[in-house]
């Protein structure tokens, strides 16, 4: 009796009480919050969520994974984290979101598109670009007339899907000549395809015409493109003089670009020259040129027989392609 009296002096006794006692309470509160159906779970979120602020790949990626698994289950907590967590945490609950890609993650990912971090910023906006959800178009659209270099970066890709107004546009425009933001071009097609093909010509021919016909080469031969890709066929001589630069000049990088703008200028007055190239002896432009004839063959006996032509020189038969396939690019060509 004495030892049991020294424990509790001690303080070990009194631990282990306690211990019990928190044992005893715990249960009988389990007992009584017991859910009447026995096929309702809760999730605690918590220990993932505290594994996103890890640097560790091998404590990251499981807890992505759950949480995205959740899906929708999960957006009222990550929503919520984003403004409890820190940067590290913040990134990774932008990708989540991103992956979970339903219109429930477009209001947590519009808060993230504020947020003071500029990469959660930057991978919040191109989150919002991946869900199409136009209540992300602000948010996406004053990124890309911001001047964070990521950020705006981003919200050119995003601006594919969502940008719409005069503002946008031109700045698509305006980025669309740059060499360093030239990533600007495929949302300003798509934003002609999507219904706004009016606005982006009158500012194609505002802008991009001018530069198109006077400066440094480089310069004329990028305006060009965006020219071409508006439906002008003005550009088709600028584009046929930049890819007829020889090998070794400063502007031969942009020729397998400019290649890509003929074809898709649809101009018949590229023919010509797509025909040339396509059973010429360059092999880097040959396979290019004979795609973009391509997309001629249903206009023209000659761009047809050019086709057939290339196509069995690069080891396509075009008969066996679908008229859907006609005219695409190889995969693989990036700006030099």
């Amino acid at each position: 009796m004495l030892w049991l009296v020294g424990l509790w002096r001690d303080g070990a006794m009194h631990r282990l009480f306690s211990v019990i006692v928190g044992v005893l309470v715990a249960a009988v509160a389990g007992a009584e919050e017991k859910p009447a159906d026995p096929y309702i779970v809760t999730i605690d979120v918590r220990p993932w969520i505290e594994q996103l602020r890890s640097d560790d790949l091998f404590e990251i990626d499981p807890a992505i994974e759950s949480l995205g698994a959740l899906g929708d289950y999960a957006v009222p907590a990550l929503h919520a984290a984003l403004e409890a967590e820190g940067p590290q945490a913040r990134l990774n609950i932008v990708e989540i979101l991103r992956d979970i890609r339903t219109p429930a993650t477009a209001p947590p990912l519009i808060d993230a598109a504020n947020d003071q971090d500029e990469e959660v910023r930057a991978a919040a906006i191109e989150a919002l670009g991946r869900l199409g959800d136009e209540r992300g178009r602000p948010a996406v659209e004053a990124a890309l007339l911001g001047d964070s270099p990521a950020a705006v970066r981003a919200a050119a890709i995003a601006c594919a899907k969502l940008c719409a107004s005069p503002a946008a546009l031109r700045r698509l425009v305006e980025m669309s000549l740059a060499e360093k933001t030239s990533f600007a071009r495929p949302s300003l097609r798509a934003a002609a395809a999507g219904g706004h093909a009016a606005q982006v010509r009158a500012l194609v021919a505002e802008i991009a015409a001018p530069a198109m016909r006077e400066g440094p080469a480089d310069q004329r031969y990028r305006a060009a493109m965006v020219v071409a890709e508006s439906g002008d066929a003005t550009a088709v001589p600028v584009l046929e003089e930049c890819i007829r630069q020889p090998a070794d000049s400063p502007q031969a990088g942009l020729r397998v670009l400019c290649l890509q703008a003929l074809g898709a200028s649809a101009s018949e007055q590229s023919i010509g020259t797509l025909s040339e190239i396509a059973g010429g002896p360059d092999p880097t432009l040959r396979p290019i040129a004979c795609a973009a004839l391509g997309a001629f063959v249903q206009k023209s006996d000659a761009a047809r027989q050019a086709y057939a032509s290339c196509a069995r020189k690069v080891g396509v038969d075009p008969a066996q392609l679908p008229s859907s396939q006609r005219g695409e690019f190889p995969d693989g060509i990036s700006e030099p």
